[in-house]
């Protein structure tokens, strides 16, 4: 398999856990999620641009709760996990994100006052 292939794999696998997470934010938290498809930087992933003209890489989605202003809006990044990492010297099980993405959700809340919560998906 080349990498070309290997990656679209990973894309597919990575879209299908965004579906099941919007899905269940959805019908358990009775929220309505925005997509923002047309607005793509970053190989692809969702991105904002400020009043600067900076983009800023985005959560793929934004959760809003129905009928309310924007200051509960909610950033959500989605994530599908194969498995998880024994920390030993916390001795548990974690799951994260690569420091750059973190400077970048953390970036993103920053500037636009919305939290940023990553959802994990393990398969």
């Amino acid at each position: 398999m080349n990498y070309r292939e290997a990656f679209r794999g990973r894309l597919t696998r990575g879209e299908e856990a965004e579906d099941a997470i919007a899905r269940w934010i959805e019908t358990h938290m009775r929220l309505t999620v925005r997509w923002h498809p047309e607005n793509r930087a970053h190989n692809g992933a969702p991105s904002i641009t400020l009043p600067d003209g900076r983009r800023l890489k985005c959560p793929d989605m934004l959760v809003s709760k129905e009928g309310r202003d924007d200051s509960r809006d909610v950033f959500v990044e989605a994530k599908r996990k194969d498995e998880s990492t024994w920390y030993r010297k916390g001795r548990r099980w974690e799951t994260g994100i690569d420091v750059h993405y973190y400077d970048a959700y953390c970036e993103v809340e920053q500037e636009t006052g919305h939290p940023v919560t990553l959802a994990f998906l393990h398969t």
